[in-house]
């Protein structure tokens, strides 16, 4: 998929994923971006740099919130409702 982000860079890639109850938004999130980049979970810079995970935990787990996020080139949108949306404002730049 090819677009414009919200700040009007390109994004060449969207990917889709799941979290269920059992997983943190915020662990869910780092899974996502360490899949998508082919990399360990460790290898990528501390979620705090770009978000208070305690909080984004809390706020998405009411199911009516959803929150978005750049992180590590990713453009993260993480639903209440168990969806997660990253848009890769990277790849091809």
């Amino acid at each position: 998929m090819t677009g414009k982000t919200h700040n009007g860079r390109d994004a060449q890639r969207t990917i889709e994923r799941e979290w269920d109850d059992e997983t943190p938004p915020s662990a869910a999130l780092v899974r996502a971006i360490a899949d998508a980049r082919d990399v360990e979970p460790t290898d990528l810079p501390p979620l705090y740099d770009a978000v208070d995970a305690d909080a984004m935990d809390a706020l998405v787990g009411e199911r009516d919130v959803t929150m978005t996020v750049e992180y590590h080139g990713f453009l993260a949108t993480i639903h209440g409702d168990g969806r997660l949306e990253l848009v890769d404002c990277e790849e091809g730049a």
